[in-house]
């Protein structure tokens, strides 16, 4: 309305977007944490690839399309954005807990989770989480070492792509495995013990890469780049509690 109006100006501005962020931050992970109580615990895999993938696709045309809707009106995209926020609480008013939420009885369970998985993630509920994740962060590691050995356009232009190709599997599987198994109770604490640091870290992570490519150059920024990769990949590698993961049709038989 403010946009509308000809009233939005930069201080408003500036205070929509901190208080828009401080909601996305404190309640963006809520979707995920709510997962656990409406949907079996095997399916689990496959609706965290949904929210993934909703997620990335949101992420992705959010800028062109906003770039888009501010040229044909500068008030437009403000507009969409809040008719979009208001179907999804809608929606999200429509939800309800499932009792038999994480319930797991008998072969046919089973079945059903697997059928699931099957429908509706790219295999992600039948593979073992564990070997996948050692895997994963074993491939993130080797597309980040030609970095290292060459700075063209194109090398670092595919690299970083491939870089960020197995993070929607390890969100689906390895962090999907830690909300499928904690208590109800546990899941915000748990969203919050994890994002939060992710975060905090993540806003100094462009500062600390320019100063790096300034100090040392870059070709040495990766190097250090790559060796907290490796560490990040040692500790999957070398963990046999996060190896030992099955896939998620037996996620009921093993412990947190």
């Amino acid at each position: 309305m403010l946009g509308l109006y000809g009233m939005l100006r930069f201080t408003n501005l500036l205070v929509i977007a901190v208080l828009a962020s401080a909601v996305n931050g404190l309640l963006g992970s809520a979707a995920d944490a709510m997962l656990r109580s409406i949907i079996d615990i095997r399916d689990y895999p496959w609706a965290r690839s949904v929210n993934e993938g909703r997620d990335a696709v949101v992420n992705m045309a959010g800028g062109p399309v906003g770039g888009f809707l501010y040229a044909v009106r500068p008030w437009l995209p403000f507009l969409v954005s809040s008719v979009a926020h208001m179907v999804s609480g809608v929606a999200a008013c429509r939800i309800r807990e499932s009792h038999t939420a994480g319930e797991v009885t008998g072969d046919g369970a089973d079945a059903g989770a697997d059928e699931g998985a099957e429908a509706g993630c790219m295999v992600g509920g039948s593979v073992p989480v564990g070997r996948s994740m050692c895997v994963a962060f074993a491939f993130i590691c080797a597309v980040v070492v030609p970095m290292t050995l060459g700075d063209g356009y194109a090398l670092i232009l595919i690299s970083n792509s491939l870089v960020g190709l197995p993070f929607p599997l390890i969100n689906a599987l390895l962090l999907g495995f830690v909300f499928a198994k904690a208590p109800e109770r546990m899941q915000g604490r748990i969203a919050s013990s994890l994002t939060a640091p992710a975060q905090a870290l993540s806003a100094f992570c462009g500062a600390c890469a320019g100063g790096l490519i300034t100090a040392v150059g870059f070709r040495v920024a990766v190097v250090f780049f790559l060796a907290m990769l490796v560490v990040g990949a040692l500790i999957v590698l070398l963990s046999p509690s996060i190896r030992a993961i099955p896939r998620a049709a037996a996620w009921s038989e093993v412990a947190l």
